[in-house]
Protein backbone atom coordinates (compact mmCIF):
# COMPACT_ATOMS: atom_id res chain seq x y z
CA UNK A 1 0.00 0.00 0.00
CA UNK A 2 2.89 2.36 0.61
CA UNK A 3 3.92 2.26 -3.09
CA UNK A 4 0.25 3.09 -4.24
CA UNK A 5 -1.43 -0.22 -4.20
CA UNK A 6 -4.71 -0.70 -2.66
CA UNK A 7 -5.92 -3.33 -0.80
CA UNK A 8 -8.37 -6.55 -1.90
CA UNK A 9 -11.24 -5.77 -0.30
CA UNK A 10 -12.86 -3.41 2.21
CA UNK A 11 -11.32 -5.18 5.17
CA UNK A 12 -10.00 -8.36 6.23
CA UNK A 13 -13.91 -9.50 7.60
CA UNK A 14 -15.70 -8.78 4.52
CA UNK A 15 -12.40 -10.64 2.70
CA UNK A 16 -12.95 -14.27 4.40
CA UNK A 17 -16.53 -13.61 3.88
CA UNK A 18 -16.35 -12.78 -0.03
CA UNK A 19 -14.07 -16.11 0.00
CA UNK A 20 -16.47 -18.17 2.08
CA UNK A 21 -19.61 -17.52 -0.26
CA UNK A 22 -17.17 -18.10 -3.35
CA UNK A 23 -16.56 -21.36 -1.60
CA UNK A 24 -19.96 -22.29 -0.96
CA UNK A 25 -20.90 -21.43 -4.56
CA UNK A 26 -18.00 -23.44 -6.21
CA UNK A 27 -19.45 -26.86 -3.20
CA UNK A 28 -22.61 -26.37 -4.54
CA UNK A 29 -21.66 -26.55 -8.18
CA UNK A 30 -20.40 -30.16 -7.08
CA UNK A 31 -22.74 -31.40 -4.30
CA UNK A 32 -26.89 -31.24 -4.07
CA UNK A 33 -26.57 -31.54 -0.63
CA UNK A 34 -25.07 -28.40 -0.71
CA UNK A 35 -27.23 -26.60 -3.22
CA UNK A 36 -29.94 -27.16 -1.63
CA UNK A 37 -28.59 -25.68 1.74
CA UNK A 38 -26.80 -22.91 -0.09
CA UNK A 39 -29.50 -20.09 1.00
CA UNK A 40 -29.53 -21.08 4.12
CA UNK A 41 -25.68 -21.53 4.46
CA UNK A 42 -25.02 -18.14 3.03
CA UNK A 43 -27.41 -15.94 4.81
CA UNK A 44 -25.94 -17.81 8.28
CA UNK A 45 -22.06 -16.35 6.95
CA UNK A 46 -23.69 -12.89 6.74
CA UNK A 47 -25.22 -13.10 10.07
CA UNK A 48 -21.70 -14.28 11.72
CA UNK A 49 -19.53 -11.80 9.73
CA UNK A 50 -21.84 -9.05 11.02
CA UNK A 51 -20.98 -9.97 14.68
CA UNK A 52 -17.32 -9.69 14.18
CA UNK A 53 -16.17 -5.84 15.19
CA UNK A 54 -13.20 -4.57 12.42
CA UNK A 55 -9.75 -4.95 13.96
CA UNK A 56 -7.93 -1.77 14.82
CA UNK A 57 -4.36 -3.40 14.12
CA UNK A 58 -3.45 -6.09 11.16
CA UNK A 59 0.32 -7.43 10.88
CA UNK A 60 2.21 -9.43 8.55
CA UNK A 61 1.35 -13.12 8.85
CA UNK A 62 2.26 -16.12 6.31
CA UNK A 63 -1.48 -17.24 5.94
CA UNK A 64 -0.30 -21.38 6.12
CA UNK A 65 2.67 -21.20 9.30
CA UNK A 66 3.28 -24.77 10.27
CA UNK A 67 6.58 -26.67 10.55
CA UNK A 68 6.57 -27.86 6.89
CA UNK A 69 7.21 -23.94 5.89
CA UNK A 70 10.25 -23.28 8.29
CA UNK A 71 13.84 -24.21 7.60
CA UNK A 72 16.72 -23.97 9.99
CA UNK A 73 19.94 -22.75 8.59
CA UNK A 74 23.12 -23.99 9.55
CA UNK A 75 23.81 -20.88 11.69
CA UNK A 76 20.28 -21.45 13.32
CA UNK A 77 18.24 -18.75 11.55
CA UNK A 78 14.74 -19.44 10.98
CA UNK A 79 14.06 -19.28 7.33
CA UNK A 80 10.15 -18.92 6.36
CA UNK A 81 9.67 -20.34 2.99
CA UNK A 82 6.55 -20.75 0.73
CA UNK A 83 5.41 -17.28 1.15
CA UNK A 84 2.97 -16.92 -1.49
CA UNK A 85 0.47 -16.34 0.66
CA UNK A 86 2.13 -13.64 3.36
CA UNK A 87 -0.41 -11.29 3.44
CA UNK A 88 -0.86 -7.81 5.74
CA UNK A 89 -4.09 -8.97 7.18
CA UNK A 90 -5.68 -9.87 11.03
CA UNK A 91 -3.54 -11.75 12.83
CA UNK A 92 -5.79 -14.14 14.18
CA UNK A 93 -6.65 -15.32 10.68
CA UNK A 94 -2.92 -17.07 11.54
CA UNK A 95 -3.86 -18.30 15.17
CA UNK A 96 -6.91 -20.18 13.80
CA UNK A 97 -5.04 -21.68 11.25
CA UNK A 98 -2.46 -23.25 13.62
CA UNK A 99 -4.79 -23.96 15.91
CA UNK A 100 -6.95 -25.81 13.56
CA UNK A 101 -3.63 -27.46 12.24
CA UNK A 102 -1.91 -28.47 15.77
CA UNK A 103 -5.41 -29.21 17.78
CA UNK A 104 -4.29 -30.26 21.28
CA UNK A 105 -0.88 -29.27 20.68
CA UNK A 106 -1.47 -25.50 19.50
CA UNK A 107 -0.92 -24.46 23.50
CA UNK A 108 3.19 -25.36 23.07
CA UNK A 109 2.88 -22.31 20.51
CA UNK A 110 1.49 -19.89 23.50
CA UNK A 111 4.22 -18.15 25.68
Amino acid sequence: MERGGTALGSSCEQLVLDRALGDIGEAAGRDGRIRAARGRLDDRLRILRALVAPRTEHGLIHGELGPDHVLVTEGGEAVLIDIEGLMYFDVEWEHVFLRLRFQERYGALLP
